[in-house]
């Protein structure tokens, strides 16, 4: 009769899968945590493999198959004996399976021997892997097998970074009795021998050997890992040296152990030229020439050059000659040179800036702090009056980022503090101290259709004199990538800085959002602030190069009307952080 009844039902609605389709909703009850989350994966499996596309007959297959394949996700729990029930609900043309779970007695644990063995056994990285697998599969635990399966490879993996390369279980068993709902564990690691890191050979190229060794994280006689040669094989892959690198092991031609490392190094050229040309509302039309001369020397200094030319603001020629450090991957110093023309604010205020210096950069407990010395000569105009200035410019700076990928960001943040003093040659009244600090934060969530955006900047600065202050090291606001709304720097000079934003981008298809924002600071001269506001909506496309964003702002202290001072439409692009 229950099968007449079940069949009754598809075909009473037989005809209503070819007009409307189906879906399938699938509710299990009775089980939680891991136990639900291994049942739910096992079950939606079974419904791409026997349900896809959704029919009738491939509902029914289903609906059959399912309770075996949800007491068998309950075994590596110590689940043995557990009783499921199954209903299936219609709802228009939509079916809900529903599973009854019960799962029963649990399987214990009364009888657990873990041992290390081999020339490793007293190995304190093993030993500790050892105590946790101990604790995890004790006696009177619940089986997981599971678990147990993470503690093996938790041994071959740890026991490989220790170079016992060769390590195996001698013993490893589960004993099961059923009816007793008992199990008996036995596993023995044994570690095999030690290899070590021998010689370390680099294929013929124009950079010194001492140089390249800095960039090897181990030396000969370290313990061998397979992590740190990949380490070695990214840290010269990201190098401007290189356009190609392999590092290779052969424990075959290990002489006691010690086993030799080749590399093999393809040179890239020794010049690179860059152009490009682009577009943003802050500059308008843009373009840039560079060269990299990668190799000026063996030990690995280059140098490069970059000049920028925009249509509104930012001329620019700059040049840095670049000093590898002990760890050339994280440290460096600078030796930089630039001229530098702007208009801040399309006012009539503008300011050319000649500047030498040199920047001392150095990783330290994931922060890069940048000490720097600057020297520059400015003539600039504010306010129809014309002055020149000689600074010394010293300064620190912090800057640390979390996320994996700065381009595009699901998850991080970035923070950034600067202190600096400015040393006024013949006008110590212009002479000024100055701090700015900026963060960035970035949340996905409902599997990244949804990202926040949180953004400020802060600054002040301490001068007796702010009109006769160097203007290139005033603070301004507005534009695309500070105050959207407003026009590029068009808020300010500043003595004081303050900036705020909140964004909430909704994913429309692939990699296309749906942005709404809201902004608000200012660049002022005196306190208290006065500050401005806008919000708008956009559209940002998160492609390879970072997001390109084209936004609608209001300003809502100017009147709603379309002019420069109503709707704003701005453009950026370039990386989350």
């Amino acid at each position: 009769m229950k099968k007449f009844s079940f069949m009754l039902i598809f075909a009473t609605f037989f005809q209503v899968v070819f007009a409307g389709g189906l879906t399938l909703q699938i509710q299990i009850i009775g089980i939680s945590g891991k136990t639900l989350q291994n049942a739910t994966e096992r079950l939606k499996n079974l419904q791409t493999m026997v349900a896809q596309p959704l029919s009738i007959s491939n509902l029914q297959t289903f609906y059959n198959e399912a309770p075996k394949n949800v007491k068998a996700s309950l075994e590596p729990f110590g689940y043995f004996h557990p009783k499921v029930s199954s209903q299936l609900k219609k709802n228009n043309n939509t079916f809900v399976a529903i599973f009854v779970v019960n799962h029963g007695p649990v399987t214990l644990i009364t009888s657990s021997t873990i041992q290390l063995d081999g020339p490793g056994q007293y190995n304190q990285v093993l030993l500790k892997v050892l105590q946790e697998a101990k604790e995890t599969l004790s006696v009177k635990k619940q089986l997981n097998t599971v678990a147990y399966e993470k503690i093996k490879q938790e041994f071959y993996t740890q026991a490989e970074t220790q170079g016992y390369l060769k390590g195996y279980f001698s013993e490893h068993l589960i004993s099961v009795d059923r009816s007793k709902n008992t199990a008996i564990i036995k596993l023995t690691f044994n570690t095999g021998p030690q290899y070590y890191f021998g010689a370390i050979y680099f294929s013929k190229n124009p950079m010194s050997i001492d140089f390249l060794k800095r960039y090897v994280p181990f030396q000969s006689g370290d313990a061998f890992s397979s992590q740190k040669l990949m380490t070695l094989q990214n840290n010269l892959a990201g190098t401007i040296y290189f356009t190609q690198v392999n590092v290779t092991s052969n424990i075959n031609k290990a002489k006691d152990y010690y086993i030799p490392i080749d590399v093999k190094l393809v040179p890239a050229k020794a010049h690179k030229y860059s152009f490009g040309l682009g577009y943003g509302t802050d500059t308008g039309i843009r373009g840039s020439v560079g060269l990299e001369w990668r190799r000026a020397t063996r030990t690995g200094n280059y140098f490069q050059t970059l000049m920028q030319v925009s249509e509104k603001q930012n001329n620019n020629l700059q040049a840095r000659y670049i000093i590898p450090g002990k760890n050339p991957i994280t440290d460096y110093k600078a030796l930089t040179a630039g001229i530098f023309t702007n208009e801040p604010g399309n006012n009539g205020n503008r300011y050319t800036t000649e500047q030498i210096g040199i920047n001392y950069v150095k990783l330290i407990n994931q922060w890069q702090r940048i000490l720097s010395l600057q020297l520059q000569h400015e003539n600039f105009k504010v306010n129809d009056v014309n002055s020149e200035s000689n600074t010394l410019l010293p300064g620190i700076s912090w800057e640390k980022f979390s996320s994996n990928n700065r381009i595009n960001v699901n998850n991080g943040y970035r923070m950034y503090f600067n202190l600096q003093g400015g040393l006024v040659a013949q006008n110590t009244n212009a002479s000024f101290l100055q701090a700015e600090f900026q963060g960035k934060y970035i949340h996905s969530f409902d599997h990244e259709n949804n990202r926040i955006l949180l953004s400020t900047d802060l600054g002040t600065t301490l001068v007796k004199n702010f009109a006769e202050m160097p203007l290139s090291q005033r603070f301004f606001a507005g534009g695309a990538q500070s105050l959207r709304g407003f026009d590029y720097q068009s808020l300010g000079p500043g003595r004081y800085l303050a900036l705020g934003g909140i964004e909430w981008q909704h994913r429309l298809f692939c990699k296309i959002y749906g942005t709404v924002f809201y902004n608000a600071g200012n660049a002022v001269e005196n306190l208290p602030f006065s500050f401005a506001q806008a919000a708008g909506v956009g559209v940002v496309y998160r492609s390879i190069i970072g997001p390109i964003e084209i936004t609608i702002a209001h300003p809502f202290n100017q009147p709603f009307q379309f002019n420069r001072h109503g709707l704003m439409v701005q453009f950026s692009m370039g990386p989350d952080l």
